[in-house]
């Protein structure tokens, strides 16, 4: 349960676009029998979106700065 706690923080700390996309992937990957196929139909569809995102910009400038992220994104 620790553990599962730690996790639920460390994604808190997430953007919330992002950790949505990446939720919907993980749901995806779980469902049928082409789960290679889907998860890279799921990148095709979920990667352009995450790299135009303010908060992936903010992201990266937030770690290169070495400072908390502002995430702008619901």
């Amino acid at each position: 349960m620790s553990a599962a706690h730690h996790f639920a923080e460390e994604m808190l700390k997430c953007s919330p676009l992002a950790l949505r996309y990446t939720k919907e992937l993980a749901a995806e990957s779980m469902e049928g029998s082409a789960v290679t196929a889907m998860i890279a139909a799921g990148r095709k569809r979920v990667g352009p979106a995450l790299r135009a995102l303010d908060d992936t910009k903010e992201g990266i400038g937030a770690f290169l700065e070495k400072r908390k992220p502002v995430w702008r994104g619901r």
